[in-house]
């Protein structure tokens, strides 16, 4: 996938679908329970009317949903042609292309190896 735009929509999806579950696991409260584990004030309203109630929580939350779902529609737009197999062919075009670095086997010795494959066995005792 070398395309940057569609690699941006899917961070910015990543980003967007973190905050989300980051914000319902810390700003909700957890099933079974009164009170969410933080809670969120607001600098420009009195003191009184600071906290953020769980129904504003939520609403902007379902906002963020909607802009993932939006991303995630952008980038279905998006279509790509199926690469399977080219690595591996460019690859192996390549390799035959390059000379090989394996040095010549000697030719005239054989027969005298010192172990190792294709040495002499040692005869087999019964």
């Amino acid at each position: 996938m070398d395309n940057t735009q569609y690699r941006q929509l899917a961070y910015e999806k990543a980003v967007l679908s973190a905050l989300l579950r980051l914000a319902q696991d810390k700003y909700l409260p957890v099933e079974g329970m009164v009170d969410p584990e933080l809670k969120i004030e607001c600098d420009d309203l009195p003191r009184n009317e600071c906290e953020v109630p769980e129904d504003a929580i939520i609403e902007v939350m379902m906002r963020v949903k909607r802009l993932i779902d939006n991303v995630t529609k952008e980038m279905a737009s998006f279509k790509f042609v199926k690469t399977e197999g080219t690595y591996d062919k460019a690859w192996q075009s390549e390799r035959e292309s390059q000379p090989s670095k394996e040095s010549p086997a000697a030719k005239g010795k054989q027969g005298k190896g010192k172990g190792g494959k294709g040495g002499p066995q040692a005869p087999a005792t019964k």
